[in-house]
């Protein structure tokens, strides 16, 4: 695919083409994050559940959304776009520094969950499972709420700030050197080299 910083296909409202379902938590994220890069693509509302000859070419998995290029280029599923996107197109969206990058992804892959959570009771059956979607929705907004942090800082004039921010708890990873070079501390995990993050 195109290197970082190379023109995307998809740069050109005008070539490109979603298919997307306008109620599907997946699609209103790609199309947040295509409104965030400031593209817009021809917009096509696909009913997955319609299983359309056509579409199922485009894309076997029946699902939105799918990213079309005017090459023919398919690029299906909310992640695998943002991911594309975000690698072909500048600026990103996520930050340049790996670790600080994969907390954003996290948070990422959370929004189709968070969306899912809040709007669900849009396509429950009947009333009891309407009353358990209805559940969800203070769960959803606990996590995100429990997330938000506000720190003081003081700007170069002294002045007192304070930053709102979304800290991802629980992304606490430890990499341990299970082997290194000799006398180095490394090998069988124990008291080596060891990163958090």
């Amino acid at each position: 695919g195109p290197s970082p910083g190379t023109p995307s296909p998809f740069e050109t409202a005008s070539m490109a083409t979603l298919y997307h379902s306008p109620f599907c938590p997946h699609s209103r994220f790609i199309r947040l994050v295509l409104s965030e890069m400031g593209m817009e693509p021809t917009l096509m509302e696909e009913r997955a559940w319609d299983r359309r000859e056509a579409f199922l070419l485009i894309n076997p998995a029946g699902t939105t959304p799918v990213l079309v290029e005017q090459t023919g280029l398919a690029v299906p599923g909310a992640g695998i776009i943002a991911e594309y996107l975000d690698e072909t197109i500048t600026p990103r969206l996520h930050p340049e520094d790996p670790v600080q990058r994969a907390k954003n992804r996290a948070w990422t892959d959370f929004l189709p969950t968070f969306a899912d959570m809040v709007t669900g009771q849009a396509y429950s059956e009947d009333e009891a499972e309407y009353k358990a979607d209805i559940a969800k929705i203070p769960q959803a907004f606990e996590k995100l709420e429990g997330a938000l942090k506000t720190r003081k800082w003081q700007d170069a004039s002294g002045a007192d700030k304070y930053s709102t921010e979304i800290v991802l708890q629980g992304f606490n990873g430890v990499l341990t050197m299970l082997d290194g070079a000799p006398g180095s501390g490394g090998g069988g995990g124990g008291g080596g080299p060891r990163d958090d993050f």
